[in-house]
């Protein structure tokens, strides 16, 4: 866009600059009609030219991986590279991006000055002021405008991930003292510690479900689960395990599925390791489909086995006990209660987005 920009840019000036030598006599009124037609060229083709942009990048499905990698972001959202970027809305040369409650909103004009509106708030794309991220977003963790749109996007699927699911990983790593890290010291066996402790949550909560199947669940975990998001004891608990028995795990990806994405990595990868590359140098398109479906599927069949201990204590809480129904309505919020009547029998994987950098 930008070099067809500068041609028409160039052409207009030559233009301009023929007619002006082919007769010294052209008026101030003739000048003025002359810049404003060159101007108004340059305007039709800009705006084109951000209409098919627009179009372009809508009939893609782009990623935070894909758009990462053009500002050498990758390595800080591996973990997300597979979350998908919204469409842009356009209507009446007005682009809008809705990310959850948050709005970015350009035009040709704005993007020609440099400029976007960020939840109505001015924002220099070409020299990015951190007071003004932290204006538009109350944030202070959002440092760019590029990091700032995708933290969006991550935020928004953290939010729409399963709250009831975080609560009970939540209780059971807070309340468990059986975890060991007496025996690591380096960072070389961090992942063996997390995997051990990992085991020791699924057993517990292995150990839990079949409880509550044969003798009904403990008074004790329902009460800790309807006291964990106001005891500040349980809070600070989560994140001594965290940080001890979990080398520093991100209290943001407490689901299962994170667990064994980030603990179980070589088996993961031993399940997964089909090519589907593409094109030179790679394999046959149709095999490379062939691949992607068939390491989707074992990935999907690993995650489903390890974390069926979860879900069948999930199960026997919900169907079983009002008490931790209430406990996951009121987790969940209105729109999804009583969505515990919709829980499967098996454990069901999102998109793989990978382990994450620590």
């Amino acid at each position: 866009m930008k070099k067809k920009l500068t041609l028409v840019l160039i052409l207009s000036s030559v233009l301009f600059l023929s007619s002006k030598s082919y007769s010294k006599e052209i008026t101030n009124k003739t000048d003025r009609k002359m810049q404003k037609l060159f101007a108004t060229q340059i305007e039709n083709q800009y705006t084109r030219e951000f209409k098919y942009n627009i179009q372009s990048f809508n009939s893609k499905n782009h990623t935070v991986g894909s758009i990462a990698k053009l500002s050498k972001n990758l390595p800080e959202y591996e973990a997300y590279a597979g979350l998908k970027l919204p469409k842009i809305n356009v209507e009446n040369n007005v682009a809008t991006i809705k990310i959850s409650n948050n709005s970015i909103i350009f035009t040709p004009d704005s993007l020609f000055e440099g400029f976007v509106l960020l939840n109505n708030h001015k924002v220099n794309i070409r020299n990015v002021e951190y007071k003004e991220i932290e204006k538009a977003l109350n944030d202070k963790k959002k440092t760019s405008y590029l990091n700032s749109i995708i933290n969006l996007v991550i935020e928004q699927a953290l939010a729409e991930q399963d709250k009831f699911e975080v609560l009970i990983f939540s209780t059971i790593i807070a309340i468990n003292y059986d975890f060991n890290t007496s025996w690591c010291f380096f960072e070389s066996c961090d992942q063996e510690k997390g995997r051990r402790n990992l085991d020791t949550v699924m057993r517990e909560m292995s150990k839990q479900a079949q409880d509550c199947e044969l003798y009904g669940i403990e008074p004790s975990i329902l009460d800790e689960m309807a006291d964990f998001s106001t005891n500040k004891s349980m809070h600070d608990d989560l994140s001594d395990k965290l940080e001890g028995a979990f080398s520093d795990y991100s209290v943001n990806e407490l689901t299962c599925q994170r667990f064994v994405e980030n603990y179980h990595q070589k088996e993961i990868k031993e399940r997964t390791s089909r090519v589907e590359r593409r094109g030179y140098g790679g394999v046959l398109s149709d095999q490379a489909e062939e691949n992607k479906v068939l390491n989707e599927k074992d990935f999907n069949a690993y995650v489903t086995r390890i974390c069926q201990p979860y879900v069948d204590l999930r199960n026997c809480l919900v169907k079983e006990h009002r008490q931790a129904q209430a406990i996951h309505d009121e987790t969940r919020g209105s729109g999804k209660a009583g969505a515990w009547r919709q829980y499967e029998e098996i454990y069901k994987p999102e998109a793989r987005t990978g382990a994450t950098n620590r």
